[in-house]
């Protein structure tokens, strides 16, 4: 396929068709400048995201009885869908059976210290696959289910990182979307973003343009409390039982591993993908609460060094002697050594797991450098004459009766050039691009001018939510006509300067 054939398609697949009159976030076609790139098996980009672009798909049942079902039929018993298990944390006392609440308050504070009081847990139910709704959704509970928390915090503003973000997030879902039996998505900044879901195709489509609409990023990055709500999510929603847990994001942060890991237990798994090499740092505070509590063999020797050089200390102040004053001062010294080279030992070893927890915590954990705009926007003279391609194809309905749809497509092709204008730096293709931009400018301009009647005149018909997108394209577009309009009378200029010689008058001081 060529650069920009698959244009509309793909914009139409990110659901922006059917909601270009909300407010979208600006350069929102880099999604499909990124995705272009992933779709390339052979580019070193593509290549390293594979682990995580295509997660391991569950095994298909064998047994005999399972295999002689009709596909049609659904066996789901009631009494499989939730079996009882002990509470792992504190925070599960909201699910446990409520008749335990009957318990003396002494026998109940002592079970939920042990963790001996129970509470319900979902099992991955029994369901066989059902005739599809359509051609591009096939659902099945044997497929992999995927859990995905999207950082968007304002540090994913940096760098391309969110649409990076979106586009392996489109890409994922677009090639994964015949084996996935369902598709669970929360975005996370300072705070929690609500639950979606995707188990058929017009799910996924809403769920798409959902994600591709995302355009205000939160301060601060709630990681901890966005993991454990997907914890909660995957053992209290039956339908979400055996989903694998997918983050996306460019944080560093600390978490408490032996927490996470005892809330997963073995049966939830976590993958990560981060964007970028952002690092962070224990601070003084913290280092030194770190060596002075620790529980290991180095830590108890420190504490020891330390006792023997404050006895020292104490014994120098009060020694009157020189040569016992030296002597003491050679053992503080010694000391002193022995303090500072295994403190830098344990700090380093601090270093080496601080604001690394969710890689440890991880089945999978990629790290990518972040994507540049020169690796984004490498227009070349093929791709410009598809967008040229595309131009002549809107043009060419107006023979027939120029629509809505051909709108749309004219606003998202000037969009998309609008937002080539700022990073192509070749000067050839920047003046085709101008050229190109100017000629759709003048062409919406004959179609709808700056009126909704001019364009109802021709005696289209339009749903009422037609007219309220026709609306939003006038809107938007009327900046864009304003700097076209510049650019046209910037032209004329040129041309009658070049034709009658005209040479800039300069004025005397």
């Amino acid at each position: 396929m060529s650069t920009y054939g698959g244009f509309f398609e793909v914009m139409e697949e990110l659901g922006l068709f059917g909601s270009i009159y909300e407010h979208l976030p600006p350069d929102f076609t880099a999604v499909f400048e990124i995705a272009r790139i992933l779709e390339n098996a052979e580019h070193p980009l593509t290549q390293q995201l594979a682990p995580v672009l295509s997660l391991s798909r569950v095994t298909l049942p064998t047994d005999r009885e399972e295999r002689e079902l009709s596909p049609k039929e659904i066996v789901l018993p009631i009494e499989e869908e939730q079996q009882a298990q002990l509470i792992r944390h504190v925070r599960d006392i909201t699910r446990i059976y409520p008749h335990q609440h009957l318990l003396p308050d002494e026998v109940f504070y002592r079970r939920l210290a042990e963790r001996t009081l129970w509470m319900p847990s979902s099992v991955k139910p029994r369901i066989y696959p059902v005739e599809p709704e359509s051609e591009g959704f096939h659902p099945d509970s044997r497929k992999q289910k995927v859990y995905i928390l999207l950082d968007t915090s304002s540090s994913m503003r940096v760098k391309n990182r969110i649409h990076l973000a979106k586009a392996v997030t489109f890409y994922f879902l677009k090639h994964n979307l015949r084996e996935l039996g369902q598709i669970s998505l929360r975005t996370f900044d300072v705070d929690v973003g609500e639950l979606h879901e995707a188990v058929d195709q017009r799910s996924y489509e809403t769920l798409m343009t959902t994600i591709m609409q995302i355009s205000t990023l939160g301060q601060g990055t709630a990681m901890s409390r966005a993991i454990y709500t997907a914890i909660d999510d995957l053992r209290a929603l039956p339908n979400l039982s055996g989903a694998e847990l997918l983050i996306i994001t460019d944080g560093a942060c600390t978490l408490d591993r032996e927490k996470i890991r005892e809330a997963c237990g073995d049966d939830i798994v976590i993958n990560t993908l981060k964007i970028g090499h952002m690092s962070i740092y224990p601070g003084r505070t913290y280092a030194e609460d770190f060596l002075e509590k620790g529980d290991t063999l180095e830590h108890r020797t420190l504490r020891k060094l330390r006792q023997k050089k404050k006895q020292l200390e104490r014994e120098i102040s009060v020694t009157a002697g020189e040569t016992s004053r030296a002597r003491k001062q050679y053992a503080l010294d010694y000391v002193q050594e022995e303090i500072d080279a295994l403190s830098k030992k344990l700090l380093e070893r601090l270093g080496e797991v601080y604001g690394h927890e969710l890689e440890q915590l991880s089945k999978v954990f990629i790290e990518i450098d972040d994507i540049s705009d020169e690796e984004i926007y490498t227009l070349s003279q093929e791709g410009l004459n598809d967008l040229n391609k595309l131009f002549d194809e809107i043009v060419s309905v107006d023979e027939q009766g120029m629509d809505v749809m051909s709108l749309k497509k004219l606003v998202l092709l000037s969009d998309h050039i609008v937002m080539l204008l700022r990073h192509v730096k070749d000067q050839s293709l920047r003046m085709q691009l101008k050229e190109l931009q100017t000629a759709l400018q003048f062409f919406f301009n004959s179609q709808v001018g700056d009126h909704l009647e001019v364009f109802t005149s021709k005696g289209i018909r339009m749903t009422r939510e037609e007219r309220r997108d026709l609306r939003f394209l006038l809107e938007h577009t009327r900046d864009h006509r304003v700097s076209l309009w510049r650019i046209v009378l910037g032209y004329v200029r040129k041309i009658f300067q070049r034709i009658f010689r005209i040479r800039p008058r300069y004025h005397r001081l």
